[in-house]
């Protein structure tokens, strides 16, 4: 089967709602505009790895490839997720790199010898990609914060061969026996994300198992390889008339922001379980209707422009936070203040700019090895 750029574009889109979530010093927690209406990356993180699970899918299914039968030990496993991550690794190794000093300067730990200790410590752990994998922020959001999202991908990865043979044995090509797997998927994902939730309430170590572990997201990951399954059934075999198509994507898309506009605001830091659901389902809906790239908003998310946006939207994710970060100390050094407008601005600019030669130094190696 062919790409389907639509769902690379909407990355882009995606990856916004988590850049708007990381400039928490606009106000978190103090019910004014940006903490009840643009401090949500639920959905944009769920989009994400309903999408890896279902692009890893697409990619076996479409070629009719197998696994090879190495991947099923540990060094099998992790070899197989770091040949899927390749290209972002040394990007990703880079990311840390720049957090390295920023991280340091924001440490409460004194004196500076035990800050070194513990951040290089921390460095390669998070070198290793496994990092999630504890369920322990200090572990899984060290050196740069955001990279837990890769940690857990890494790790889904590893594991994703025995999904894969556990999704072909069970699967029987019919929609329905997918629909069924798929709503169970939802409902333990919610009886999982309701005891991770209550757990971390009891502040015990393990503080981050209901949102930034590979334990949670790998419901969403598997929606995705259900929802691929469904996919690949059902697209050969119907075609939506354009008009109830386009309707179908200005629908969800409609669903998605006012969703995102509205869900802090309503039951304010309560039914956060019921809140996530919510944000999955919306979601899965959300890659299943422009999976088929069949209604006017697809044509639009089709053009170059915005593919190429959504193909660089992984470097936007890993360096946005890195240059938030480094932007705050800098100015705090040199004692200047600036509008929060400006600032976002300011600091979005760099990041395209950063992502944009990323991706050019990717592609022009490539290109040579090829």
């Amino acid at each position: 089967m062919n790409k389907i750029n639509t769902l690379t574009s909407l990355r882009f889109f995606m990856i916004i709602t988590i850049f708007l979530y990381h400039f928490e010093f606009m106000g978190v927690g103090v019910r004014n505009f940006y903490d009840l209406h643009l401090h949500n990356a639920g959905m944009g993180v769920d989009y994400f790895f309903i999408l890896s699970g279902f692009g890893l899918t697409y990619s076996y299914i479409g070629r009719c490839k197998e696994v090879s039968k190495d991947v099923y030990s540990i060094v099998g496993a992790y070899k197989f997720a770091k040949k899927r991550t390749k290209n972002i690794w040394r990007w990703y190794i880079i990311s840390l790199i720049i957090m390295i000093g920023p991280s340091l300067a924001l440490s409460e730990i004194d004196p500076i010898y035990k800050r070194v200790v513990v951040k290089m410590t921390q460095f390669i752990t998070a070198l290793t990609l496994l990092q999630s994998g504890t369920g322990i922020s200090k572990i899984s959001h060290a050196i740069n914060p955001v990279c837990w999202f890769l940690s857990c991908i890494f790790i889904l990865y590893m594991i994703y061969p025995w999904i894969k043979k556990t999704n072909d044995f069970i699967i029987l090509n019919r929609k329905k026996d997918i629909v069924l797997f798929l709503i169970a998927d939802y409902i333990i994902y919610y009886l999982f994300h309701l005891i991770f939730s209550f757990l971390e309430r009891t502040q015990g170590i393990f503080d981050d198992i209901s949102y930034g572990s590979p334990y949670i997201r790998i419901f969403q990951f598997v929606a995705g390889v259900l929802l691929c399954d469904f996919v690949y059934i059902n697209k050969n075999k119907s075609s939506c008339d354009k008009k109830i198509a386009s309707i179908l994507e200005v629908v969800v898309l409609s669903a998605f922001m006012l969703w995102f506009f509205y869900r802090n605001a309503l039951f304010y830091g309560e039914y956060e379980s019921e809140k996530s659901l919510l944000d999955f389902i919306i979601a899965s809906t959300i890659v299943l209707v422009f999976s088929y790239e069949q209604g006017f908003i697809s044509d639009f998310f089709t053009t170059r422009l915005f593919v190429y946006l959504g193909n660089i939207s992984m470097y936007v994710f890993l360096f946005h936070f890195p240059i938030i970060r480094s932007m705050e100390i800098i100015l705090d050094l040199l004692k200047i203040s600036i509008p929060n407008l400006i600032f976002v601005f300011i600091s979005a600019i760099i990041t395209m700019i950063v992502s944009f030669l990323a991706n050019l130094l990717t592609s022009c190696k490539c290109q040579n090895v090829s």
